[in-house]
Formats: structure tokens, sequence, C-alpha cells
């Protein structure tokens, strides 16, 4: 037996020197030279490029262990042509670094796929994805860099722009870690996540998507922290299909729509960011949502701090709703808002709006300085639990009920 032992060892060790063996370190300097290196690739092989421009005529799908090493995408520029994707990785280990990856062909196509691989990506860049109206097959293409299957990793330092569709898609159960990204001007999402994968998002700016910066859907979950979210399209942050969120001293700012909604099952817990100056509100629930809303500033957004609408429960505690153009919280359509301990200030209108069939607590909170009532309650019911409030120097009064 310990014979056997001792010759699977040996086997596996003369395997394992054998493909080291034959991992080549290669440097290129022209796009013949870098044709020739992928078209030649082995497992292990690691390719460093001097600045210039490479131009990749044909596509080139690699399994394996692979190094992709630049002079720094303001030097380093692989431009790509082919179908679908510019050039795809899986099954291995992939480090890229210091490259712009650009897709300048004519057909439709994402500028990068990884499949099924573990990846390290630093100081890369990834632009124009070209999608084309309408889809010719049952996907779409056209973003900057798809994740997918089991891909795992981490991003840092990394920009994703000028894509056709999305900068960065994750999909199917993929696990990344993103780093001080940038990911600005796509045509739809900044970064999309569906089908169960996970994101966790730290220093990071989504800026000028034609969507949303962050959308999520498909059971996903992320953690966000120390990131911006300002003048994208539609909402700063989208969740919706059951996703999942933890944003934490983040700030969502000059949306097209609102900071963070959160819609269709969804979940969030909001804690210590900002979210203002957006074009509808700064918190956004619908569609039997539900968030935990703690130490954040809503203020300043066109319409109100907090909305909640439509079977949502949001529980809002020590926020600052201020200045809103609307209200600072409103509930309307079987919402559940449960406040407490919250400074709602300086609305143009009402400090908080209770419309009827919504259903909701107001606790030690502080309405002061708005343009309408401090609280204003909608054909009340049972329902509204309104105890132990502060409400002072609003133009209105302090609280008014409406059909009593």
């Amino acid at each position: 037996m310990k014979h056997i032992v001792y010759l699977s060892l040996i086997f596996s060790l003369l395997f394992t020197m054998s493909a080291l063996a034959l991992a080549k370190n290669v440097a290129v300097q022209n796009s013949d030279e870098l044709h020739q290196a992928l078209s030649d690739f082995q497992s292990g092989d690691s390719i460093y490029l001097a600045a210039g421009d490479y131009q990749l005529e044909t596509g080139f799908e690699l399994s394996g262990d692979i190094e992709l090493v630049g002079a720094g995408y303001e030097a380093t520029f692989i431009k790509l042509h082919a179908k679908y994707a510019g050039i795809s990785f899986s099954a291995g280990k992939v480090l890229l670094r210091g490259i712009s990856f650009d897709y300048v062909g004519e057909l439709e196509a994402d500028v990068m796929a990884i499949y099924d691989a573990y990846l390290f990506i630093d100081s890369c860049r990834f632009r124009y994805g070209r999608y084309l109206e309408p889809a010719e097959e049952d996907l779409v293409y056209g973003g900057g860099l798809w994740l997918y299957g089991r891909s795992r990793g981490l991003i840092r330092d990394s920009r994703f722009e000028d894509n056709g569709l999305f900068g960065l898609q994750l999909w199917d159960d993929v696990r990344i870690r993103l780093q001080n990204i940038e990911v600005r001007r796509n045509m739809q999402s900044g970064l999309d996540l569906g089908e169960r994968s996970f994101a966790s998002v730290e220093d990071s700016l989504f800026e000028e998507n034609g969507w949303g910066g962050l959308e999520m859907g498909g059971s996903s979950q992320a953690i966000i922290s120390n990131s911006h979210f300002k003048q994208n399209q539609e909402n700063g942050i989208w969740l919706f299909n059951s996703s999942n969120l933890l944003i934490h001293h983040s700030e969502s700012y000059h949306n097209a729509f609102s900071g963070l909604t959160l819609s269709e099952d969804s979940y969030a817990f909001i804690n210590a960011n900002d979210f203002w100056g957006n074009e509808d509100n700064g918190l956004t629930l619908f569609n039997q949502s539900m968030a935990n809303v703690y130490d954040n500033r809503m203020r300043e957004n066109q319409l109100s701090g907090v909305g909640i609408e439509d079977d949502s429960i949001a529980r809002i505690e020590r926020n600052l709703l201020n200045r809103n153009n609307s209200a600072g919280l409103a509930t309307f359509h079987l919402a559940h808002g449960f406040a407490e301990d919250n400074l709602i200030s300086k609305n143009l209108s009402d400090g908080v709006y209770l419309a009827s069939e919504s259903c909701s607590s107001l606790k030690h909170n502080r309405s002061l300085d708005n343009g309408g009532y401090g609280i204003y309650v909608e054909n009340i019911s049972l329902c509204n639990h309104i105890e132990a409030n502060e409400s002072l120097n609003n133009s209105e009064g302090a609280i008014f009920y409406d059909n009593p």
C-alpha cells in the first residue's frame, strides 16, 4: 500500500514539474507577437506587453492559468474585434494588470467574458462594448466585463467606461470583491448583479450611467461601503426580485430617479449614508420591499426624503430628513413606516405625510420648521400610532387629521 502511495506522489510531482516546465514567460512588443503568444498559450503562461497598441482581429477563448501584464491602462491598449466576446477566459487563475481592453469591432460583443475562474484584475480598463439593436441572439452583448459561472476574486483600481450595455455584470453564483473601481457612462447599468451573485463594493464610483449606477435582481446580494452613486439617468441603486443589500457610509446624489429604490420583495439595511439632491425620493420602497434605515441623511430631494408604498415596510430611526421639496417622510397605499427619534425639518411640504390606507407608527420624532404641517394624517384610522412627537414652528400647524 505504501508503494502505491509513493508512486502516486511521484507521478503527481512529475506532472506538476512538467506543467511548470511547459509554462512560459513571454515578452511581446507588437500585435503579431501577442497573437502568436495567445495562439501558443498553455496553462501557466505569463505574457508581458510593452506600452503600445495591440490589435486582435480574431477572438481567443483561453482555458487555464494565465497572466497578462501591461505597462498601465493609459499606456498598453489591446484592441479587440471578435463577435460576442473580444477575449474570454475560463477554468483557471486569471491575472490581468495594467491594460486597457477596448472593443473596436463592428459586431455585437462584450469586451471580455470570464467563466468559472479565480481572477485578480488590477489597474485595467474595459471600454466600448458594442450593443446592436435588435439583438441577434437570446443573449445580448455589449458590456465591458461579464463574469459568470462560479468565478471568484478581486478587481481593484480598474475602470469600466462607455460600454453599450453594462460596465460590469455578475451572473450565476459569482463572488467578487470590488475595490476603488470607477464605472462611468455605460448605456445601461453601471454594475449589474443577477442570479444569486454577490459583490462587496468598497471606495468606488458609479457615475453618469444610462440606467442605474447599480442594479440588483435574481436574489443577488451586495455589501457597499464608502462608495458614490451620482448623476445616473435612473436610480443611483435599484433592488428588485428578492435581492438584498447592506449599504453604509456611502452617498447617492443627483440621480434622475431616487438615490436608492427597493421593489419586488427586496430588503436593505441602510446605515450612515447620505442620499441627497435626487430628482425623486432619497429612498423609495414599493411592491412589498423592506428596509431598516438608521442614522442616514435624506436631504434636498425633489420629492420626499423617504417614500413608502405598496405594502412595503421600513423601520426608520435617528435619520435627518431635511429640506426635501415634498414631505420628509411620506407613506402611501398599505405602506408601513415605523419612525422613531428622527429629525424632520425644513421640508417644503409636511414633515410627515401619512396617506389613506397606510399604517404607521411615529414616536419621539422632532418635526420642525416645515412648510406644511409637522404631521399630516389623511383619513385617520386606528392603524396609525402617533406618540410623544415634537412638532414646532411648522407653517400650517403641528398636526392635522383629515376626515377623522
